[in-house]
């Protein structure tokens, strides 16, 4: 498994980030933000909730949503809360590393421009609090980040209560990457304190692998049957396996999927 260079970050480097001087005047955030809670409210499901976080006041300045069952505590009492209480609601296991997680994707952030940023979705997937106190697993993502220069001033979280469709699961961070179509996936083992990097896999055998590059290279089932010293019904079979393994039903689909694995 490939290590990913993002280092752990202490709770001090955590706690800077709201230490910063913001310049934009006060409550901005009600013109930036009021579309998208709109939106939020209309399409909200269950156990979702949302908050948007000042970084200049180092506090919560807004909430909505379920807190009913999603959350120990009402969307009153969200309202000013600080960044180290949150951490408080959070898995002693997952909460070092969503730390990590959130200076990482600050410092991503601050080498971009806004409209970058529009293009950049980052998404956490953890445990927290919930209403009875046991932990379940959210996903948080963030429908916006506001910057004023090269430092964070407002963030909306959106946090949603996905237990029921989880299983087996790692303290794990997304980056959905629009400007340039990638998609990186950061998680911890459970006791582990390294943030990994999870390669991508597929699932082909080597034979499969070869076949497929010889599709891709044009060549029809009985010309790689000579190449291979294989029967061209062997091909076949190889072929059908790769459309059962996948779910593609074309061999177009194939050769698009062999663009992707084989230039890696």
């Amino acid at each position: 498994m490939e290590e990913k260079k993002v280092r752990f970050a202490e709770t001090e480097e955590f706690e800077s980030l709201y230490e910063i001087n913001n310049s934009l005047p006060d409550k901005t955030w009600q013109k930036i933000f009021n579309p998208i809670i709109q939106q939020f409210d209309a399409f909200n499901y269950t156990n979702s909730f949302w908050y948007i976080g000042d970084f200049s006041k180092g506090g919560i300045v807004a909430a909505g949503g379920d807190f009913e069952d999603s959350s120990p505590l009402s969307a009153k009492e969200w309202l000013g809360l600080n960044p180290m209480s949150i951490g408080e609601l959070i898995h002693p296991l997952d909460k070092l590393k969503m730390q990590s997680y959130v200076v990482y994707i600050a410092q991503y952030f601050s080498q971009l421009t806004e409209k970058e940023r529009d293009k950049v979705k980052p998404s956490f997937v953890f445990r927290m609090r919930a209403k009875n106190q046991s932990y379940t697993w959210r996903i948080m993502h963030y429908p916006k980040l506001v910057y004023d220069g090269v430092f964070p001033h407002y963030v909306m979280c959106c946090i949603s209560d996905v237990d029921f469709l989880l299983n087996d699961q790692k303290c794990t961070m997304f980056i959905n990457d629009k400007r340039e179509g990638k998609h990186e996936i950061f998680y911890c083992e459970e006791e582990e304190i390294s943030l990994k990097k999870l390669e991508k896999t597929h699932p082909l055998t080597e034979r499969e692998i070869e076949v497929l590059s010889l599709l891709q290279k044009g060549l029809i089932s009985k010309e790689i049957a000579t190449k291979l010293g294989i029967s061209k019904n062997t091909v076949e079979n190889h072929k059908q396996n790769m459309y059962s393994k996948l779910g593609f039903r074309k061999i177009n689909e194939l050769i698009n999927y062999a663009a992707t694995i084989l230039k890696e």
